[in-house]
């Protein structure tokens, strides 16, 4: 009996330490985790329905500015709610939802919106969580007021594995859902600043490549992008071929009136900024990037490139959000 329960213990303890080594593995490749000194200990309220936050009316930022605000709390709360697929039928997971401090107070400012997309394999969760986009929100708003955007990490997936190529095929409607769906729900729900021009869409990897599919798609949906990791055309992962077959019904030509590269050399975007940004060990990054900006700035869009440290994992992009948030919280009207 007692050799039967020292087997079975061992056996527990194998199981704990090669899921301890899976995850160490996961860290040491993707970067998933920060030193402990750097982990945040706070945990934000979370609502599960917008019928459970505070109904108040929506004003203007400068308008907002121009009062005192008693009631303003401390810390921004979460938002986790299913996605809106009225339009795209997209099978998208829930929506995470950062709602700043600014955001609880009565009137409430009309504030811009940040979307954020995952790379694959991914989840809505890993913004919050191993790209730190809470704490980079928490330490704009302590030294503004409680003001900053609202972040929305999105699912451009359907799955932690799949890869929808972000257009709309028989694989699933993503645009429709990116550009439609979502902002129509925002402008519902969540009382921002009504002019999608101050919003910014943006991604790591895959999502990094979605949200310049969607900038140069659909440039009235956002004003800006911040393109970290990402890819030079839409891919599945196989091959170019593979993908125009899959998700383009086998033209070329469909492919090209949706590639963004193609884009930029027929239409011009004079209201869209944006950032490329590339761990300096990512080779595969920096030279698609690098091919794309340029061809960005000579279509009129406002496109910087930047190398960080890092590779194609989570210090590269936990710091790029970091060096894009002032960019985008003055795409915002933020600041001047």
């Amino acid at each position: 009996m007692r050799g039967g329960v020292n087997k079975k213990s061992w056996t527990i303890l194998l199981v704990a330490l090669l899921a301890v080594g899976a995850v160490a593995a996961a860290n040491q490749s993707y970067e998933l985790y920060q030193d402990v000194g750097e982990v945040d200990p706070v945990e934000l309220r979370t609502f599960h329905s917008v019928d459970e936050l505070p109904k108040a009316p929506a004003v203007p930022l400068k308008q907002w500015r121009g009062t005192k605000h008693p009631d303003l709390p401390a810390e921004g709360s979460m938002l986790n709610v299913s996605a809106p697929k009225k339009e795209s039928g997209f099978h998208a997971r829930d929506l995470r939802v950062y709602l700043p401090p600014a955001w609880f107070s009565s009137p409430r400012p009309q504030l811009p919106v940040l979307v954020l997309l995952a790379g694959i394999p991914g989840d809505p969760d890993q913004w919050f969580d191993s790209g730190q986009a809470t704490e980079i929100a928490r330490r704009y708003q302590q030294q503004h007021g409680g003001v900053a955007p609202i972040i929305i990490s999105a699912d451009a997936t359907g799955g932690t594995w799949e890869n929808p190529v972000c257009t709309d095929s028989n694989k699933g409607k993503v645009q429709t859902f990116l550009t439609v769906d979502l902002p129509r729900w925002v402008q519902q729900h969540l009382s921002p600043n009504p002019d999608q021009h101050t919003w910014t869409i943006g991604g790591l990897s895959y999502g990094g490549t979605c949200a310049f599919q969607v900038i140069t798609n659909h440039p009235d949906s956002y004003g800006s992008f911040v393109n970290i990791s990402g890819e030079r055309t839409p891919d599945d992962g196989t091959s170019h071929e593979s993908t125009v077959q899959n998700f383009f019904g086998g033209s070329e030509d469909k492919f090209k009136a949706q590639n963004p590269e193609d884009l930029l050399k027929k239409r011009t975007y004079p209201r869209t900024a944006g950032m490329f940004i590339a761990g300096r060990d990512d080779s595969s990054a920096k030279t698609a990037l690098k091919h794309l900006q340029p061809l960005a700035v000579a279509a009129k869009m406002q496109a910087s490139y930047h190398e960080i440290s890092g590779a194609h994992n989570f210090k590269t992009w936990r710091g790029g959000l970091n060096l894009a948030f002032p960019f985008i919280v003055r795409r915002g009207g933020l600041e001047s």
